[in-house]
């Protein structure tokens, strides 16, 4: 046992010198490897610049994937939380908007959520008593007191809705955004309990939401009770389907289990109600996939397309690391003669290709975070993840980018080493690297990778014109809708001064009989489903499911 014991703290030692000698030689490596890099400047910041050009692409398009599709959303226990639709049990429509009897029947009814709630928005104008106060048009945004609590969300100061606020009748209060209140109220810290005006009518300020707070939508700026506006004739229809709707699971509960009861609730009343819901029934998908469900594919492929970037990077930094390797053949000849190994050679060569991916990936980086707000802000959908023009940058970022860079490193460096490292070094070193033999070897590894590189990028080509084409195809469908030479203009009227239906559809009329005389006109139509709607109400409406057409709240 004793032996055995000197034995066991002999192994260690041995253990720990091996490791200590393993160090040191990395060590060496690493500074020989800078040395040979800065006596070579040009080429050192042509691949430096290379690498960050692939890894800058490939890292901006990974965070934009990450704020999407990987990072949870900004809301307690994210998993839990779902959006409600209705679908047409008939057809293929499987996300249409809820009309506000559904909703309610489902909240009375569905015992699968901890909470339910319903938002609607539009665009309305903010005006001001103050003199010189340019009104503006802002986005409010209709929804049940139950909104907050169930995305788990908590005013930055004063309160939200209570049940008890959210009926037909009751006092007009308001919740308002972060940037409305530092934009308009000059952050003001006794915001709450002032009064805004919005559509000529005074709303009282209860709560101020946190800075990136953005549910349902980017541009809504102002939270009022749904049902304080929805007269109770409107809240019973069954046919006006205007409202998104979410809810939080119960624990334990899975979205298929609440599929089925929800689906149940709309099937039992379809049967009651057969002129109502003819052909509804319910749908429940993860709040998370409903709104990247239109960036989803698009992201994908953009992550491919960089990715084939940045293996033409590796290729070309492979090309010019064995033309740097086949001129230093005598050198590599006098280590081999000295007593380097084969791998301590290829090892060597590693290295330097390692530096230069890892100094192209500091600057890939920073043209990354560079461009990827740009990228995030303009996003076609999932616009509540993130503010306007920001992007996360958390340790995924980083390890993907650290990743990449080593991996691009050493698949660059490893190939040519290899290769050199198998070439005949005494032969070499007696003939001054100008062996015939080695020189035919490395024009033929030239050109394969030639060839690969050349192969990437036509594969890149063929995807980006696929691309291309498709998006031709898409703007060239003929809709059954002649939009040349037709002008739309959103008219809203504010409530305050029209409260009667009467008088609303005098002013229509009058605007449409103004608009026939204008010269020039040749027809003037009303509705309330343009052709061409304003985009960002239109991203809104067709990422939650909806039509077009929505109702006043």
């Amino acid at each position: 046992m004793r032996k055995f014991g000197n034995y066991g703290v002999q192994l260690e030692r041995t253990r720990d010198m091996d490791i200590q000698v393993s160090f040191e030689t990395f060590g060496k490596d690493l500074r020989y490897a800078v040395r040979g890099l800065l006596r070579n400047p040009g080429f050192t910041v042509v691949a430096v610049l290379t690498f960050a050009l692939g890894i800058g692409a490939n890292t901006a398009i990974f965070t934009v994937v990450n704020t999407f599709l990987i990072r949870p959303l900004p809301y307690p226990e994210p998993d839990r939380l779902v959006s409600l639709f209705e679908r047409n049990v008939v057809g293929d429509e499987r996300q249409m908007s809820v009309a506000p009897g559904n909703f309610l029947d489902w909240q009375k009814a569905a015992t699968s959520f901890d909470s339910m709630a319903a938002a609607g928005i539009r665009i309305i104008t903010l005006t001001s008593d103050n003199a010189g106060t340019v009104p503006e048009r802002v986005g409010v945004c209709a929804c049940s007191a139950t909104l907050f609590q169930t995305l788990g969300v908590k005013p930055r100061m004063g309160r939200t809705f209570t049940s008890e606020e959210d009926r037909f009748g009751a006092p007009r209060i308001v919740v308002i955004s972060y940037s409305l209140w530092q934009r308009r109220l000059g952050g003001a810290a006794d915001v709450v309990g002032k009064s805004i005006r919005l559509d000529g009518e005074d709303h009282q300020v209860i709560g101020v939401m946190p800075r990136d707070f953005l549910y349902p939508h980017r541009i809504v700026e102002v939270w009022r009770p749904l049902l304080a506006g929805l007269p109770p004739q409107q809240q019973i229809r069954h046919d006006l389907h205007n409202l998104s709707v979410i809810a939080r699971l119960r624990p334990g509960l899975s979205v298929e289990q609440a599929y089925a009861e929800l689906d149940g609730i709309a099937s039992r009343y379809k049967k009651d109600h057969p002129d109502e819901a003819t052909g509804k029934g319910a749908n429940v998908i993860p709040l998370h996939s409903q709104l990247v469900q239109n960036v989803r594919s698009s992201l994908i492929v953009l992550l491919a397309a960089v990715g084939c970037v940045l293996l033409i990077a590796c290729v070309n930094i492979a090309s010019l690391l064995l033309t740097r390797a086949a001129s230093r053949t005598r050198e590599i000849g006098i280590r081999a003669a000295l007593g380097a190994g084969r791998g301590r050679i290829v090892r060597q060569l590693v290295t330097e290709s390692v530096i230069l991916a890892l100094g192209g990936g500091v600057l890939g980086a920073i043209l990354a975070i560079s461009i990827t707000s740009v990228l995030v802000e303009n996003a076609p959908a999932a616009v509540v993840l993130v503010p306007a023009g920001t992007a996360p940058i958390d340790y995924r970022v980083f390890l993907f980018a650290f990743g990449i860079a080593t991996l691009s490193g050493i698949g660059a460096g490893l190939f040519p080493a290899i290769r050199v490292s198998r070439a005949d070094l005494a032969n070499d070193l007696k003939s001054s690297g100008r062996s015939t033999t080695a020189a035919r070897s490395h024009a033929r590894m030239r050109n394969g990778l030639v060839s690969v590189e050349i192969a990437l990028s036509v594969m890149l080509l063929i995807a980006s014109g696929l691309l291309l084409r498709s998006f031709l195809l898409l703007y060239q469908v003929r809709t059954g809708v002649r939009v040349d030479h037709t002008l739309t203009m959103n008219v809203n009227a504010p409530f305050a001064s029209y409260r009667e239906p009467a008088q609303r559809v005098a002013l229509l009329n009058e605007i449409n009989e103004r608009l026939r005389n204008v010269p020039g006109v040749k027809s003037v139509g009303l509705t309330s489903c343009p052709p061409c709607p304003e985009p960002a109400i239109f991203s809104f409406i067709t990422s939650m499911g909806g039509p077009s057409c929505s109702g006043k709240f």
